[in-house]
């Protein structure tokens, strides 16, 4: 049988000397020296032009030393060699800007988009899951307090817009598509009411009854001018309801009610309420109690 040796690629090590698999460590200069010698080309690997870059910071003197005897033994162009270290250096040492700040803290933040294109983040705030439209306020908010606080600094507008930009295309581009439901969605069965409260709580709704969760396993989006609904408690009665409503009879009664559940479900067919009565019959204050019922908000009817 017949064995080969073969000569591993010869490398820096952390000591700013040449290792060779074969001949042990040698002094950085003759061992570069000698290796570049065969191969001129190996000085200008990243490799040996970080090493240099550093050894021109922490002993400038050696540094110099390098770079005379590679001029004189070898015949380098320096400014070749020193153009690649001022690039490493300026690479190395130069602060990250805005615009790689914003995207670096944004790493933990799981973007996506929903059917039509539109895209969302997911952002994790005081241990719950808060979904934003990537173009919306509260996201550019969210966004811009986050790099004050990491860097003292006020954002601005220009590198905020293509940031956001960003992660549009980001979104759309190589997110998941997932369906985004606004007030009320379905998955499995069971029906999720968002409670537009600060903890973005959801009441989960299935043939066993109901809990209020965190973090449901659907997306719900907030509106501008939403309002919060009532935490709701266990017990009660439907039949309190009828106290505030003008109804003429337990039928009509039944109907507000059926209307109300209906309303409570994220997909059609839906019914339509018809209300007659003369005027100064409150109906509209009628409208205005459901309505605050299953989805409150800034306008009325």
């Amino acid at each position: 049988m017949k064995t080969t040796a073969t000569n591993p690629k010869p490398s820096l090590n952390g000591n700013g000397k040449i290792h060779n698999g074969l001949n042990g460590t040698g002094n950085f200069i003759e061992d570069l020296i000698k290796i570049c010698s065969e191969n001129p080309g190996y000085v200008f690997t990243p490799e040996v032009i970080g090493k240099l870059s550093s050894l021109k910071k922490e002993d400038r003197l050696a540094f110099e030393t390098v770079r005379v005897t590679l001029k004189k033994k070898i015949g380098f162009r320096l400014a070749v060699l020193d153009e690649l270290i001022a690039n490493a250096n300026t690479e190395t040492d130069r602060e990250p800007n805005h615009a790689e700040i914003l995207m670096s803290l944004a790493e933990d933040i799981e973007l996506f988009h929903d059917q039509s294109g539109t895209a969302y983040a997911d952002i994790d705030i005081n241990g719950h899951i808060e979904t934003w439209h990537i173009r919306s306020e509260g996201f550019s908010h969210w966004i811009s307090r986050r790099f004050f606080h990491e860097t003292k600094r006020a954002l601005n507008s220009e590198t905020l817009k293509s940031s956001l930009a960003n992660f549009e295309a980001k979104a759309r581009f190589e997110g998941q598509e997932q369906s985004v439901f606004l007030r009320t969605g379905t998955l499995d069965d069971k029906i999720y009411i968002d409670l537009c409260n600060n903890e973005w709580e959801v009441v989960e709704i299935d043939c066993k009854g109901w809990r209020v969760i965190k973090n449901p396993p659907i997306r719900f989006r907030r509106a501008a001018g939403m309002k919060e609904l009532p935490v709701p408690i266990k017990g009660g009665s439907i039949d309190k309801l009828r106290d505030f409503l003008n109804v003429g009879s337990d039928g009509d009664f039944i109907l507000a009610v059926s209307w109300i559940l209906a309303a409570m479900r994220s997909q059609g067919p839906f019914p339509i309420m018809v209300l007659n009565g003369e005027q100064g019959s409150s109906k509209s204050t009628f409208s205005n109690i459901l309505k605050s019922l299953v989805d409150p908000s800034a306008s009325s009817i």
